[in-house]
């Protein structure tokens, strides 16, 4: 499954990848993680889903992904 970054209908980034309880992160997962350092506040307005179109919010997509691994 590919998750995807939305910041806006125009910047979208693929977040990374998950495959054999493995999480492979892509260009999406530096943004997200840097907005999540710097400009934590921010969270609430990006959207994130995955490759059926299914949406998450930030804080569903990093606990759906707490128990993988984290490739970068």
């Amino acid at each position: 499954m590919i998750y995807y970054l939305e910041v806006s209908k125009e910047k979208v980034f693929i977040i990374g990848e998950q495959s054999f309880n493995n999480f492979w992160t892509d260009q999406g997962w530096d943004l997200l993680t840097f907005i999540n350092d710097k400009y934590s506040k921010q969270l609430e307005t990006l959207k994130i889903k995955d490759s059926t179109n299914r949406k998450y919010t930030v804080i569903e997509f990093f606990k759906m992904i707490d128990d993988l691994k984290i490739i970068v």
